[in-house]
């Protein structure tokens, strides 16, 4: 059965029957009418509950859980700020290579022959299919209707600024294998390595975009073994490296590939201040306890040491 409707009130008696400590029961209320239940106490709960008795830990306030929240919300905008410079950087450079082949009439994007069709005959279909629909769309973008009233022609690079984070990851996957390694070369990346990255990426900028919880992800998808992962020594389970694949850190660990290192410092910086600030605010949290939820080994700010 559902879980039953609770006012603010049944709420904050809920949590206090778990032994979660609430000192002041107005900002409590003041906290789930704000933020919702579910999204301050379903995504944040874990690290201070007893896994077998299912109660909160002694001491754990609501303060605690709230802090979480809060770091989670600090690490979104911090994460998301820099994947949006490496969406922006990725699809100047896409639009360049592809244009520098094709030119820049969108017959050429809506061309099938201009990808690689022997990866998936329907994946470019359906590719090329959403970008007609976008050069077409005259009603949710200015600068597509104005080519299109002007010049009745969308290059893609213009078009590429309205194509999704998604989209641009399975442009890239189908590209010619010549296209691909344009672009690739500019990192410190294989083809084939761009494209698992993309892929894996594409589902933590829509986490960010769309304020899911983010510290303790963990994705289907991974990224493909670096040489950062050995270059850090991190831990193994059997063959499997146990941080750095599928979390936070494999996330951390794309970036550094993608960015400038000027700007990935930058971000291992405010990822440092946010993670000391949040440790002081919340005794309730061991510092390796929050490392490992987020998938951070205890050497993480040594990564850039290292050269890719």
């Amino acid at each position: 059965m559902s879980k039953p409707y609770c006012t603010y009130e049944q709420q904050i008696e809920l949590l206090k029957s778990k032994n979660l400590t609430i000192a002041d029961e107005r900002e409590a209320l003041l906290a789930l009418s704000q933020i919702g239940y579910f999204q301050l106490i379903g995504g944040n709960k874990s690290p201070f509950k007893n896994r077998t008795t299912k109660m909160y830990n002694d001491g754990v306030t609501l303060d605690d859980i709230v802090a979480l929240y809060r770091f989670d919300e600090e690490l979104r905008h911090i994460i998301f700020r820099y994947l949006l410079m490496i969406e922006r950087s990725l699809k100047a450079q896409i639009a360049y290579v592809f244009c520098g082949a094709h030119g820049e009439d969108q017959s050429a994007y809506i061309n099938m022959s201009n990808y690689n069709c022997t990866r998936d005959g329907s994946g470019v279909n359906h590719l090329v299919g959403i970008l007609n629909k976008l050069a077409a769309n005259t009603t949710d973008y200015d600068y597509i209707t104005y080519q299109q009233q002007k010049y009745n022609n969308v290059p893609l690079w213009i078009l590429i600024n309205a194509v999704t984070f998604g989209t641009m990851s399975k442009m890239f996957y189908y590209l010619p294998q010549s296209l691909q390694s344009r672009v690739s070369r500019n990192y410190p990346l294989f083809p084939n390595q761009m494209e698992s990255i993309l892929t894996f990426l594409t589902k933590w900028r829509n986490v960010c975009a769309h304020s899911e919880r983010l510290f303790s992800l963990a994705t289907k998808d991974e990224i493909p073994t670096l040489a950062l992962h050995r270059k850090l020594n991190i831990e193994k389970k059997g063959t499997q490296y146990i941080y750095g694949k599928r979390d936070l850190f494999a996330a951390v660990i794309a970036l550094r590939y993608l960015l400038p290192i000027e700007y990935f410092r930058d971000m291992k910086l405010g990822l440092y201040v946010l993670i000391s600030n949040f440790l002081q605010r919340c005794k309730a949290l061991p510092e390796e306890q929050l490392l490992a939820q987020m998938g951070f080994p205890e050497n993480w700010e040594s990564m850039t040491r290292y050269k890719l």
